[in-house]
């Protein structure tokens, strides 16, 4: 292409108005602002209480699927039941001893009995997961039920 020398090289184009200037400078702000807004309003709060909840439910799950292991029936129980106590605190958390999680359930207002039938519960758990000793189907079935029960209990 060849140069332009002459003056009429030099003439601007038609300016653009005010108004559609603000709108291509504003308009990705303000679609960026509405589209936060919207995911703010229907993103879900979870609270720790409600994640250690779920944690409970999805853990006694697991424990009772059919084609696990002793071992990792136990764990999942363990889970299970301090993921339920936890969440009756308004905590996070992975452990907990038998006595401490009968400190919990007493501080949050529990009945001082059932929380020993479920503290000895979970002693029970751990001891069965630490000792090594061998564990009946009805054994597991029962530790399975009273696990249910307890959760079903302290996540009224």
């Amino acid at each position: 292409m060849p140069l332009k020398q002459e003056l009429t090289a030099l003439d601007s184009h038609r300016s653009m108005s005010l108004v559609l200037f603000s709108l291509l400078i504003i308009g990705p702000a303000l679609i960026f602002g509405l589209v936060q807004l919207a995911l703010m309003r229907t993103r879900k709060e979870d609270t720790p209480s409600e994640r250690m909840a779920a944690r409970a439910r999805k853990a006694l799950k697991d424990a009772g699927a059919a084609d696990l292991s002793a071992n990792v029936a136990l764990n999942c129980l363990y889970r299970a039941l301090t993921s339920a106590i936890l969440s009756r605190a308004g905590t996070m958390g992975e452990s907990l001893t038998w006595k401490e999680a009968q400190d919990i359930l007493q501080e949050t207002g529990y009945d001082p009995d059932a929380a020993r039938h479920i503290a000895t519960l979970l002693e029970k758990i751990e001891s069965y997961s630490y000792s090594g000793a061998s564990l009946s189907t009805t054994d597991m079935s029962t530790l399975l039920d009273r696990t249910r029960e307890a959760i079903r209990r302290l996540l009224k």
